[in-house]
């Protein structure tokens, strides 16, 4: 007899394109931004609370910040605003702190795989970073007429100061949000400078942190229009400006004059079909610019000896589609198409030529999953595939073409009210960037035979997150993972004067993951991370063995709060334990503990709140990159209100 399938209740109309978050069978950490807007918060400070991410910092408070997800690389990461690629194909980095929190609802991380709606697949992991949308009868201020402002202030430590502001309104048929901010710092924090000798004490003293100073300016523009109710329109224009000073390694010297100049423009048109025509079919289609410029300023040849002054340019144009249906009455479909290309534009007015190679990049993607309901709801499998073909161009003249098969399969099973058990098992891939393909016709030399990295990912563990008791709310994550990491790519010396990336190997990344969140009588909040992994080489050459560098093998966070009528004292604990800084393991990071507290008062004053925090209470001395020291303890006043 066969097994008794039950039913799939599901209301097209009311649930999004998208599977919600919480829903995959994979492990994701889902941040509301709300609350954080009320403290000195930016995104890598949020991200750095989640469990299995690492963030690496090279300055105070707005400075440069990448992130590791479950020990891998930063270029291993896809980030995306509202659904579009943001890692730009000449670096394949993204600079954190160039985005927009206070535009935010929230942020979701999505640790070891890629969503079938998120385009292409990333080794180390997806944060999809969205965008808030005002609701009519869903604001703070419960206005009838959808209208919501909100105003921020923070004055610090380091002369830091930042303002924004955000004004949304909604109706029944209209949408729009405005968001806009100002952050500058002089980030002339002292430390302990070395002086260059690792082993020797008699030359170190305290410095302070020259050319370290930044500024930066953003806007977020978002407009929506619902034609009808199984149908919408909505735009995107998300704007970021700063100049900052490069201060140089930071140990035995420091550049004085140093500029680096970023501008980013991000144009998204999206479009929603909810029922295409009489039929259970839902459609999200959505067409992007986006368009980088980078100016490097060294005139004196502070870094690299001569003079410099780059103005490179990217711009990526791209289109998707998604559709989503049910198939019978135990299934999902979900189909994703997308279509890019990037193109990348070196200058440099010292050079000759002054205009460098061009580089470009046309990719693709055809992705499927389908989602299966079993045994009443209880289990459910998520087999996908992707098809990924891609060719770079240098110069009109190189070129290289690729594809790739990416198979992935989730299940979650729920084992009784609350408690699911989950598992996922995929192929990931990064390509190359464009500066380690076909190098800058500078100190880089090119290397077109470069392989791709690859990397097959497991994982496993449970989740339980149902309230109990006194608990209003209770959750508890485990998580086992274990990637490993085929034909990684790293820079080495070829010459005296230049450098080539070559594929070293590989690496083996496994560990452990524990997420805890309770909050006890509507009163107190407490929240605790805590991550365990091994990151090491296993490549054939003499770095085997090793320890990946800036992957700390621990990893804990702890954060608690009291919210009374009209205060809330909070205190966080971080602990780093010790990892190296450099791939050969010579310099090592001893573990740290950072402490952080504060309190935010909230007056009579309708939506008023005020916070005064002091970040590194015990005044650690600490870096997450070599040769990039951040600043002991430093206080900050944040001021809110909301009307």
């Amino acid at each position: 007899m066969a097994a008794d399938l039950g039913e799939i209740r599901r209301d097209v109309e009311e649930r999004p394109v998208e599977k919600a978050a919480e829903e995959n069978a994979g492990f994701v950490t889902v941040i509301e931004v709300e609350e954080a807007t009320e403290r000195v918060e930016t995104v890598p400070d949020l991200l750095a609370e989640s469990v299995g991410v690492q963030i690496h910092r090279t300055s105070a408070f707005g400075g440069f910040s990448t992130l590791s997800i479950r020990g891998s690389a930063s270029n291993q990461v896809a980030i995306y605003l509202d659904g579009v690629l943001l890692n730009p194909s000449h670096i394949g980095i993204v600079n954190l702190t160039a985005l927009p929190l206070e535009s935010l609802d929230r942020i979701e991380v999505y640790r070891g795989f890629s969503p079938v709606y998120l385009g292409s697949s990333a080794i180390g992991g997806v944060v999809n970073l969205v965008t808030r949308e005002p609701k009519p009868g869903d604001l703070s201020n419960g206005l009838a007429n959808g209208l919501a402002n909100q105003l921020g202030l923070t004055y610090g430590s380091f002369e830091t100061l930042e303002v924004n502001a955000v004004r949304s309104k909604a109706n029944l048929a209209w949408q729009y949000l405005v968001g806009a901010h100002h952050t500058q710092s002089q980030g002339d924090f002292s430390f302990l400078d070395d002086n260059g000798t690792l082993f020797t004490t008699e030359d170190d003293q305290e410095v302070m942190r020259d050319n370290n100073d930044f500024g930066d300016w953003g806007i977020t523009l978002k407009g929506g229009y619902d034609i009808a109710r199984e149908r919408k329109m909505t735009i995107l224009n998300d704007t970021f400006y700063r100049d900052e000073g490069v201060p140089g390694n930071g140990f035995g010297g420091s550049f004085e004059s140093t500029r680096l100049r970023t501008f980013r423009n991000i144009t998204h048109l999206l479009w929603e079909e909810r029922g295409l025509g009489d039929t259970p079919l839902d459609l999200k289609g959505g067409a992007y610019y986006l368009f980088y410029n980078e100016r490097f300023l060294d005139r004196e040849g502070e870094i690299a000896f001569v003079p410099q002054e780059t103005d490179n340019r990217i711009q990526s144009i791209g289109g998707n589609l998604l559709f989503h249906s049910p198939i019978g009455e135990h299934q999902e479909g979900y189909l994703f198409l997308e279509f890019r290309q990037e193109a990348f534009k070196p200058f440099d007015e010292f050079a000759t030529p002054q205009a460098g190679p061009e580089s470009s990049r046309h990719s693709g993607v055809v992705a499927a999953q389908e989602d299966l309901y079993l045994f009443r709801d209880r289990l459910t499998l998520s087999p996908a595939i992707r098809y990924e073909p891609l060719r770079s161009d240098f110069d009109s003249a190189d070129s290289k073409t690729e594809d790739f098969i990416i198979p992935y399969i989730g299940a979650k099973f729920r084992w009784i009210e609350g408690l699911d058990l989950r598992g996922n098992i995929g192929r990931y891939f990064r390509v190359p960037t464009f500066i380690e393909l076909f190098g800058n016709s500078g100190a880089i030399l090119g290397n077109d035979q470069l392989r791709p990295e690859e990397g097959i990912n497991r994982d496993v563990g449970f989740r339980w997150d149902r309230p109990w008791g006194p608990f209003d709310s209770f959750a508890f994550e485990y998580a086992y993972f274990e990637n490993d990491i085929e034909d990684l790519i790293a820079f080495i010396q070829n010459s005296q004067q230049t450098l080539i990336a070559i594929n070293i190997g590989s690496a083996d990344l496994q560990g452990h993951e524990l997420s805890l969140l309770w909050g006890l009588w509507n009163l107190f909040k407490f929240s605790l991370n805590y991550t365990r992994q091994e990151a090491v080489n296993t490549s054939s050459s003499f770095l085997s063995g090793n320890r990946l560098p800036g992957r700390a093998q621990d990893e804990f966070y702890f954060h608690a709060e009291a919210k009374f009528r009209y205060v809330k004292p909070f205190y966080e604990f971080n602990f780093i334990g010790s990892n190296y800084l450099d791939e050969g393991n010579l310099v090592l990071l001893k573990r740290r503990f950072i402490h952080n507290m504060g309190i935010t008062f909230y007056p009579k004053i309708r939506e008023l709140s005020m916070t005064a925090e002091v970040k590194n209470v015990n005044d650690e001395q600490i870096a997450d990159v070599l040769g990039f020291p951040l600043p002991g303890r430093s206080y900050y006043g944040t001021a809110q209100y909301k009307f």
